[in-house]
């Protein structure tokens, strides 16, 4: 007996015997095809095009984000190691008595371990801040967009879509 197929295990066939046929991308005009086909309308198929494309572009913003919270524990990190190495040569050639960089050594390295469980933490403020940051992200590249078609009429579509993001 056969067994029911997941969409996963649907699309992967489906993509599969697509290259098999020598095809390497599947157009609109067979995707609505196969749609109509299998007896779905054509508004549930732009209406599930919509929501695969925003998935995949709130996919692609949260691994930038992450990049991002990445990049600022390493532009933390370094310093701290630099200086503190400075201070304790400075310690190490001054005398060798009480160990005083141990002071700057745990001040600095609370921030720094905070900001190294900030960039491995997927909880309620992780989340916060990620929307915060799609946020202003969106906003600047509506701005950006703006700036590069002042002066030109815009599609339909793209006013619109730059009319949602303000």
């Amino acid at each position: 007996m056969a067994q029911p197929l997941d969409d996963e295990a649907i699309h992967a066939i489906l993509t599969r015997a697509a290259h098999l046929d020598g095809q390497s991308q599947v157009d609109r005009q067979i995707l609505e095809k196969s749609a109509a086909e299998l007896g779905i309308s054509p508004e549930a198929l732009k209406r599930a095009e919509a929501e695969v494309l925003a998935e995949r572009e709130a996919k692609a913003d949260e691994l930038r984000f992450q990049a991002k919270l990445k990049s600022e524990f390493r532009e933390n990190l370094i310093p701290y190691i630099l200086v503190n190495a400075m201070l304790i040569g400075i310690w190490f050639v001054s005398g060798r008595d009480h160990f005083w960089p141990i002071y700057p050594l745990l001040g600095w390295g609370i921030g720094v371990g905070m900001s190294f469980f900030a960039s491995r933490d997927r909880g309620a403020e992780y989340q916060r801040k990620f929307e915060k940051w799609r946020a202003k992200e969106q906003r600047r590249q509506a701005n950006t967009l703006r700036d590069r078609l002042e002066g030109q009429p815009l599609p339909s579509e793209e006013a619109e879509a730059l009319r949602e993001l303000n």
